[in-house]
């Protein structure tokens, strides 16, 4: 488990102090992937190398594995770190190094026998999809292969902990799915806690279990991937919600109002998939979908009914568990 109890970071400058986070709480379970959303300059990068220590706190307590991080040794503080790995946006390998050679470089730092060390890299190549490149040079991979190596090379070692620096922002959309599709693999099959940063809604909702959204460097909003995109409480939760999909303005017409249906379970779901089926008049088309962990998700209906038939679906859907709103017209 990870906790961060009333953190802060401070940076001292020649024009005085700069707050980059602040009182920050937070409890990350084991094996489950928790995701920190935020725009540029929230303060992700700065809370994520907090938990490896990177960067140390101006105050506050963390607590990895149940050890008190800040109050360890140097040749402890260097053992803890073994078990947490970490992959970056632009990859950061060593281009004069071949795949198999990056992978095990953590191993070769520690020490490892060249054998045990050999299995490892091929053990990992397969886990990663990568088998037959290991002699391969970064030049010679695509983005998506790239940050496959980053993530065998921060396995390498057997980390208990994963973490994650805006690992898909440099990757078109359908590469970034499937890495995403790779970590939820490694999430299940090696039951590793895994911290993900990013400002994209859709990584955080295709993939993590728990989010935190962090908003100038204090977290405004946490929990439940469904709880908190389906019933967004603070404006910024709101303003990620509606960049899921096409912008809106590419879809709205003259005359036609559009709808967000978020439901927190299959049964809400139901519902409006029914709602839907009894009057296509009421509900066009739908023109977004997203989903929210593993029951919850919202759906954009676009209508041309009239105010009153609107009103009356609406409630119809609100008492059942459904939440909609307007979001035009």
């Amino acid at each position: 488990m990870i906790e961060l109890i009333e953190v802060g970071k401070t940076y001292e400058t020649k024009d005085g102090s700069v707050i980059a986070l602040e009182n920050i709480n937070l409890t990350i379970q084991n094996g489950e992937i928790f995701g920190i959303i935020g725009y540029s300059g929230a303060g992700k990068s700065t809370l994520i190398r907090l938990i490896n220590l990177l960067e140390r706190p101006s105050k506050g307590r963390l607590i990895v594995d149940n050890r008190d991080m800040l109050q360890l040794g140097e040749r402890e503080l260097r053992d803890a770190r073994k078990q947490i790995g970490m992959i970056f946006q632009h990859f950061n390998l060593l281009w004069s190094r071949n795949v198999a050679q990056n992978i095990a470089l953590p191993l070769e730092l520690a020490g490892v026998h060249h054998k045990a060390r050999d299995a490892r890299v091929s053990e990992l190549l397969a886990l990663v999809g990568l088998e037959g490149r290991g002699k391969a040079y970064p030049s010679q991979l695509s983005g998506g292969q790239k940050q496959r190596v980053g993530i065998a090379r921060a396995l390498a070692s057997r980390p208990k902990i994963l973490l994650c620096d805006e690992a898909t922002s440099a990757l078109d959309p359908k590469t970034t799915e499937s890495i995403l599709q790779l970590l939820r693999e490694i999430n299940r099959k090696l039951g590793i806690t895994i911290v993900i940063i990013t400002h994209e809604m859709k990584v955080i909702s295709s993939t993590c279990h728990r989010v935190a959204v962090l908003d100038k460097g204090i977290i405004v909003e946490s929990g439940a991937v469904s709880e908190v995109f389906g019933h967004p409480k603070q404006e910024i939760t709101r303003e990620f919600v509606g960049k899921t999909g096409l912008p809106l303005e590419q879809i709205r017409k003259p005359k036609h109002v559009l709808l967000r249906a978020v439901f927190r379970s299959s049964t809400a779901q139901r519902a409006i998939i029914t709602e839907l089926a009894r009057s296509e008049q009421l509900f066009g088309r739908i023109v977004q979908a997203e989903t929210f962990g593993d029951d919850g998700g919202s759906i954009v209906l676009e209508t041309g009914a009239d105010n009153e038939a609107i009103q009356h679906a609406v409630a119809a859907l609100r008492a059942k568990d459904v939440l909609i709103e307007v979001l035009n017209g």
